[in-house]
Order: structure tokens, then sequence, then C-alpha cells
């Protein structure tokens, strides 16, 4: 009596996944980002950031991000005016710690998304205030303060 066989169906091999199959959130994991460490400081009583006029660039390509740093206290960023260019509108570190906002969201519109920062330098005070500005554009490297990194 002669065996019969089954035909087995060749499998075909599986193309890599393309960005539109990936979502976007998934797809920019995958890219290196540029962080620029903003550092907060207070001096004489006063929030003072590393930048000259307050603004940071980022782009809506996902290969940066936004990095805040404070070595005198308690800090949070809050997006709130005009929404947040990231995945969330609220970061927050305690001393000595650092805090990253992650990449642009593609679909922010681009503009400036003016951010507010309070700091607790003394716990049994209350917060310092300060209101800079985060520049959305298309393309291209984080700038801050007009320098380039």
């Amino acid at each position: 009596m002669a065996h019969s066989t089954v035909p087995v169906k060749k499998r075909k091999r599986k193309k890599p996944y393309t960005r539109s199959q990936l979502g976007v959130a998934r797809w920019q994991t995958k890219i290196p980002r540029k962080t620029k460490l903003i550092t907060i400081r207070v001096i004489d009583g006063a929030i003072v950031l590393d930048s000259a006029n307050h603004r940071v660039r980022v782009h809506r390509n996902g290969s940066n991000q936004v990095g805040w740093t404070c070595p005198d206290g308690l800090f949070v960023v809050h997006f709130g005016k005009n929404g947040s260019p990231f995945d969330t509108v609220m970061f927050a570190a305690p001393k000595n710690k650092s805090i990253t906002s992650g990449a642009c969201n593609p679909s922010a519109p681009l503009g400036a998304y003016h951010y507010a920062i309070w700091v607790w330098a003394d716990p049994a005070g209350p917060p310092l205030f300060l209101d800079p500005i985060v520049d959305v554009e298309d393309g291209g490297m984080i700038q801050h303060g007009g320098d380039e990194s």
C-alpha cells in the first residue's frame, strides 16, 4: 500500500514592516534621538535657563527630544495654553534627576508652544515660575538658543 503525501504549501517570506503598518509611535522608537538637555537653575530666587532667549526648537521627524533637569529642586514642566507637541502635557522630576519629552508628535501643528516651569527650591516655600517656549518645525536638528547641537 502506498502512502499518500499531502502537498505542503511554501510559506512566503515576510517582508519588513512599513512605517504605516508599525504605526507612528512604534516607528519613532526605532529612531535614535538626540536630546537637548535644558538645565533649570534657581539663582537669587528666580528661575534661570541655560538659554539666552528661552526657546527650544524641535522637529516633527522624531529624531530629537527635549530633556529638563534641575539641580536646585523638584520641578514640573506643563504644556497647557495651546497644548503639547509631545504625547503628554506634564513632566516632573525630583532634584538632580532629568526627564525627557520623547519625540515630537508628527501631527503636531507647526508653531510655538508655551509651557510653564515650576520649581520648588525650598520645600516649605512657594514654587517659582517661568514661561518659556518650544518651537515645532519640520526636519533638521534641535536648536537651543540659536546654537545647533
